[in-house]
């Protein structure tokens, strides 16, 4: 009976626009308004300080939602390209293997230039 009585008043107190907005009752079935995004913080910086309560830019989260879906649906794909895998790692140790022989056949090309260098420089000018 209290809550018909509170709505009765209620109804009686706004018709007559006797009532002042600050003693209102807020019902759950009151519209909330929607607030305004803080404003960015800067550190020293430069950088955003509160990036975690700035609303998101919903253009960019679109394109990274779909890229990411399409990353997923491709390691379900070919999960063996992907980091984590042997494939990978076996590529990754075959091209160091093959940079280190590259790095030793140049230096022993240069070893024989550099010893090529020296004994034409001993014939073109002889030591006194």
């Amino acid at each position: 009976m209290g809550f018909l009585r509170a709505a009765t008043e209620e109804a009686v107190w706004s018709s007559a626009g006797l009532r002042s907005s600050t003693v209102r009752r807020s019902t759950a079935f009151d519209i909330k308004e929607e607030e305004p995004p803080p404003p960015k913080c800067f550190n020293r910086q430069g950088e955003v300080c509160n990036m975690s309560v700035l609303p998101g830019d919903k253009e960019k989260e679109a394109v990274l939602d779909k890229r990411m879906e399409q990353l997923q649906a491709d390691m379900q794909l070919r999960p063996k390209v992907y980091l984590g895998s042997q494939d990978v790692m076996s590529q990754v140790d075959k091209a160091n293997k093959l940079s280190e022989d590259e790095l030793n056949n140049i230096e022993t090309k240069a070893e024989a230039i550099l010893a090529t260098a020296a004994s034409l420089r001993q014939c073109l000018f002889p030591p006194p």
